[in-house]
């Protein structure tokens, strides 16, 4: 028998913690678990719903394998990706085979052969994608089956507020109430409090027990800088110097595959050993990337944002974001999957305001708020990490998450004097004609980042009245920030702050090189062109023609109405 069949009846607190922890030292080799996690387990032995928010790293999947194989009948785990359902399984296979996963790479025999082993006990874990669960197949052969709990893994996935929302998962109750099961746990690594809200209502938890862990990693370093215009030798330059470190594995996220590629292609003929990771990759190409990522083939993998979910690898020691994410939710999934052995690690931004705007006309009205959120960060002269922790259900502790300044395990580039890594030097400093570092040219102290004329509080500032201050939204937008964003920073109306910078240009506060992060000269004179052409008040017309934002058409009907259109764009 796999399994150890107690009856919870008969067992108290004193045995089910003895239980608890032979099962943990005979399956996984551990002999002590991490905070929160042994009330997690205790409610989904006694058949209550959990749901737990715990930060990469802390050990979620324990808080349901360990109950898996103490109950009777099999753990079913609603997992989103293939890769991801592969790590579990192996790695829980590795001292004998108790897990399996049924998903469209099997053919219809191994699945029928996999669903006759469950029938017969084989099996204490079945993986799941959402869409396989609800499949009319499965449902049938899930409701002859004695389940134990129904797993929810990455239950961000289920709220529609959640950052890698996916309709299928907001149906699995449609199912699970067909099962013969008793409770349900849900898990995630990043959730603000609208998102738990959601995730407890869509799923129908009766009385959920609540588990909001500490989202605070204080073996991570967050480090923010500016993207160079050659951003290549810059990162060539990041890479290097954390190779010098420590000659483990980094990500580096990129948002198109166009970039990737391109990449690629300069480090490797800078005799970096490089791997790639993307959508349009086939089967074959992606199991091989996976595979040199896990064995530290390669030391460097380039990747989108559909690598590295709930995979398990300890000694990543950098996480590269090239670009910006599109969330503080996804930042925080992806710098995660850094220092899961609590080793000290580095995560590193890069952003670019003028790809920020262009970025930015591409989002929904609500996507806008979540990435002006991120440029909040990148913005900020305050501690990151506090930053990270108000953003999160974690509000209350902020105080408590902040950096240690000076402290070699917590730090980040707004709280630190001595940095490891130094991303804000110049992009060609230390690096010769082929890109190869001089180690004699590494500076050994951090270079002080200039605060942002956007944040109302400067390190600098001592005056107590200043924090009372509201941001200048010209100044904002002089920044780089959208009208749109400079309303939400401010808390105006996008009226109120089109009329604010139609002064400031008026006045000659706001310049052409101002203007010209918002919209290119170019774009400028085929908007003029069209308001020409078309009446003022027909803007519908002079979006479809130029395609501009907006709140830049409001702005520029308004100067060309008052006559200085042409003084503006020369």
């Amino acid at each position: 028998m796999i399994n150890l069949k107690i009856s919870e009846n008969l067992m108290d607190d004193l045995d089910m913690d003895c239980t608890i922890y032979a099962t943990l030292e005979k399956h996984f080799g551990y002999k002590s678990l991490r905070d929160g996690q042994m009330e997690v387990i205790k409610q989904i032995l006694h058949h209550r719903d959990v749901f737990a928010c715990m930060a990469t790293g802390s050990g979620k999947s324990l808080c349901y394998q360990v109950p898996g194989f103490i109950s009777p009948g099999i753990t079913i785990v609603v997992c989103p990706m293939i890769s991801l359902q592969h790590d579990q399984v192996n790695s829980l296979n590795k001292n004998r085979k108790v897990a399996t996963y049924i998903n469209s790479e099997l053919d219809y025999r191994e699945i029928c052969n996999i669903q006759v082993d469950i029938a017969n006990g084989k099996y204490k874990f079945l993986y799941l994608s959402p869409e396989k669960l609800l499949s009319d197949d499965m449902r049938v052969f899930l409701s002859s089956v004695e389940i134990s709990t129904v797993v929810i893994d990455e239950a961000h996935c289920i709220s529609q507020w959640g950052h890698d929302f996916r309709t299928s998962y907001r149906n699995i109750p449609q199912v699970t109430h067909l099962m013969k099961t008793s409770n349900m746990a849900a898990f995630t690594a990043t959730a603000t409090q609208n998102v738990c809200n959601d995730i407890i209502k869509s799923l129908n938890m009766e009385n959920p027990y609540i588990y909001l862990g500490v989202s605070n990693r204080p073996n991570l370093e967050y480090k923010v800088s500016q993207k160079h215009s050659n951003s290549q030798v810059q990162l060539l330059s990041i890479l290097q110097r954390q190779l010098l470190i420590d000659s483990s594995t980094i990500i580096v996220y990129v948002c198109k595959k166009k970039t990737i590629h391109e990449l690629a292609l300069y480090l490797n003929s800078r005799n970096m050993k490089v791997i790639c990771y993307h959508g349009d990759m086939d089967k074959l190409e992606k199991t091989q990337a996976y595979d040199s990522f896990m064995d530290s083939s390669a030391n460097v993998i380039l990747a989108t944002v559909a690598f590295g979910m709930g995979i398990n690898k300890e000694n990543v020691r950098m996480v590269v974001h090239f670009d910006i994410p599109n969330s503080i939710e996804n930042y925080l999934q992806e710098t995660g999957r850094a220092g899961r052995d609590g080793k000290k690690s580095t995560c590193v931004l890069l952003y670019s305001k003028s790809e920020a705007n262009k970025k930015r006309y591409c989002l929904s009205d609500q996507q806008k708020l979540k990435f002006t959120q991120v440029m909040d960060f990148c913005c900020t002269s305050q501690c990151r990490r506090a930053s990270l922790a108000k953003y999160q259900h974690t509000s209350g502790a902020c105080s408590d998450q902040k950096c240690t300044a000076g402290s070699l395990n917590q730090s980040c580039d707004n709280c630190s004097e001595m940095c490891l890594l130094d991303c804000s030097v110049p992009a060609c400093s230390g690096v010769d004609n082929k890109g190869i570092i001089n180690q004699s040219d590494i500076p050994s102290q951090i270079v002080e980042t200039k605060p942002f004329e956007s944040d109302p509080v400067s390190k600098k500032t001592k005056s107590p009245l200043v924090k009372a201050l509201k941001p200048d939204p010209v100044q904002l937008f002089k920044n780089g920030l959208s009208i749109f964003d400079c309303a939400h920073r401010t808390k105006m109306s996008d009226s109120s702050i089109t009329n604010l910078v139609f002064k400031a240009i008026v006045n000659k506060t706001i310049t052409d090189t101002d203007l010209n992060e918002h919209i290119s000269s170019q774009k400028q004179c085929k908007l003029n062109s069209s308001i020409q052409k078309n009446n003022s008040d027909d803007t519908f017309q002079i979006k479809q023609e130029t395609g501009a934002d907006w709140n830049i058409i409001k702005l520029f009907v308004k100067l060309n109405d008052a006559g200085i259109f042409g003084k503006v764009v020369d």
